[in-house]
């Protein structure tokens, strides 16, 4: 018979025994999780608060660069054009930029701008100068590059960002320049409107030559016109000079006219072989009569039709009566593709020459570029032909000549014209190029060796330019080509298409 052992007192033993240990362990457990737990969760909600604020602040900072970028853009005239005084730059030479600042909406979050420009990108090249600020005026010369540093915040927390701005800009010659009368002496003589807005009338004079005058500052047309630059706009051709009749005579003053929707004879000029300046009857031909001063050397005189014999007879070698050296900055005129000249980009209104008209000349010169009414008829020596062969030819009156590299850059070594051969040598031979899909590389001529067609530099000392002449000639060269302008022949403007905004990063 098998029996069961009871407890003390008959009591029998049940399943719970130790639970109140269990859960006094599990209280003490709970307890010591919400330790753990409200500090990690306060924690959490401070991170996330911080997150917030870094967010606020971050947001503020690209408020504040399209702040920028805002006035920058509204920086135009009433054309479209950029206009320097509109630039956030208000600040002295050589002091930190004045930030923009404000506040993004209602709230609390807020940004500080600053805006400094520069010629190169200053992100690759980081030891750039800044272009300084002229009071009134904003940058001291045009910008290529804006670098724009916005701070954001938000209580105490702060972000900043950068980025680069690009400008678009185009390397379009803008005609305008003095007018030279020829020098022996210290006096330097320009033609002069007596006002930057000269009435209808007003006859054109001669004044010691002031650079940067806007009525000394002159454009020569594509239709042979000379107008004086600062009354052209967008809407009004100008006001030209104005022989006053047609057919022209002898003794006529030129004074200043608007400028004709149509081409006026009385009112087209063409720079001829000799450095006169030429008046044309019928449009089409050369009437021999040259703009001269009609009192040589004389400040206040007046500029007149030259006489058909004596002093001032056009083509009658250089003087100070009616020998005329334009500025490169005048304008090319007609000269260029169509009339088989080649324009240098740099130095817009010089053309390719043969020096003295002489195919035996030892250096070619960037010469004013040479006008006729028709410009067939226009002088050998300033017109090239680019034969499929590669040769670049000139046709003197003495037979078919060839442009010849000396295949150097060394100093006193120049291209120059020689008898073309059959089959070419291969210094005559050239690559002449259109634009491609870098203007660096465009309109460029290239010798069988590379190098680069090029018009001295007539700033660098020692500067290699022609000494028959009180402007700065330059001589024709050869140079490693680099995309310099100088390098450049009958080329198109470079027009930026870049996206203006570009390298944004947080700092």
């Amino acid at each position: 018979m098998t029996t069961k052992r009871l407890f003390p007192n008959g009591i029998r033993r049940t399943d719970d025994t130790g639970s109140l240990a269990l859960a006094l362990l599990l209280i003490l457990v709970g307890v010591a999780l919400r330790a753990l737990l409200v500090p990690m969760v306060l924690t959490q909600l401070g991170s996330t608060r911080q997150e917030v604020r870094r967010d606020h602040a971050l947001a503020a900072a690209q408020a504040g660069i399209d702040i920028a970028l805002g006035h920058i853009r509204a920086s135009v005239d009433g054309t479209g054009a950029g206009d320097l005084t509109g630039l956030p730059c208000t600040d002295p030479p050589n002091s930190p930029p004045t930030p923009l600042s404000g506040n993004v909406g209602t709230g609390t979050a807020g940004y500080q701008v600053t805006v400094s420009y520069y010629d190169v990108d200053p992100l690759l090249y980081p030891g750039a100068t800044a272009i300084p600020c002229v009071a009134n005026y904003g940058t001291a010369k045009t910008p290529a590059f804006a670098l724009v540093s916005a701070k954001g915040t938000e209580g105490t927390t702060g972000r900043t960002l950068q980025a680069t701005y690009t400008f678009r800009t185009t390397n379009q010659n803008i005609a305008g320049g003095l007018i030279h009368i020829y020098k022996t002496a210290n006096l330097d003589l320009c033609m002069d409107a007596g006002s930057a807005s000269p009435a209808g009338g007003v006859g054109v004079q001669m004044q010691p030559c002031s650079p940067g005058s806007s009525a000394q500052t002159f454009a020569y047309n594509k239709n042979l016109t000379i107008s004086l630059a600062a009354t052209t706009t967008p809407t009004a051709l100008g006001m030209c000079l104005d022989a006053g009749a047609s057919p022209e005579s002898t003794g006529l003053t030129i004074r200043f006219q608007t400028c004709g929707t149509t081409t006026k004879p009385q009112q087209q000029w063409s720079f001829n072989d000799q450095g006169n300046i030429e008046g044309t009857n019928d449009g089409q031909s050369l009437n021999k009569l040259c703009l001269n001063v009609q009192s040589a050397g004389s400040p206040g005189s007046l500029v007149v039709l030259g006489t058909s014999g004596g002093p001032g007879v056009c083509r009658s070698g250089k003087d100070t009566m009616e020998t005329w050296e334009p500025e490169a900055g005048v304008g090319a005129g007609a000269a260029g593709p169509d009339s088989g000249q080649l324009v240098n980009f740099n130095q817009f209104g010089r053309c390719l020459d043969v020096t003295s008209q002489k195919v035996d000349a030892t250096y070619l010169i960037d010469w004013p570029c040479k006008q006729a009414p028709n410009a067939a008829n226009v002088k050998w020596n300033q017109r090239f032909t680019v034969q499929a062969d590669g040769s670049i030819t000139t046709n003197s009156p003495s037979g078919l000549y060839c442009l010849v590299s000396p295949e150097s850059t060394d100093p006193g070594k120049y291209p120059v014209i020689k008898p073309c051969k059959n089959p070419l040598d291969d210094n005559m031979k050239w690559t002449v190029f259109a634009r491609t899909d870098s203007y660096e590389t465009s309109f460029r001529i290239l010798d069988d060796k590379k190098l680069c067609l090029a018009a001295a530099d007539p700033i660098l000392q020692p500067n290699d330019v022609y000494p028959v002449s009180s402007q700065l000639i330059s001589r024709i060269v050869m140079q490693a080509c680099s995309g310099s302008t100088l390098q450049k022949w009958n080329a198109d403007p470079d027009i930026g298409h870049s996206l203006p905004l570009k390298d944004i990063a947080e700092k």
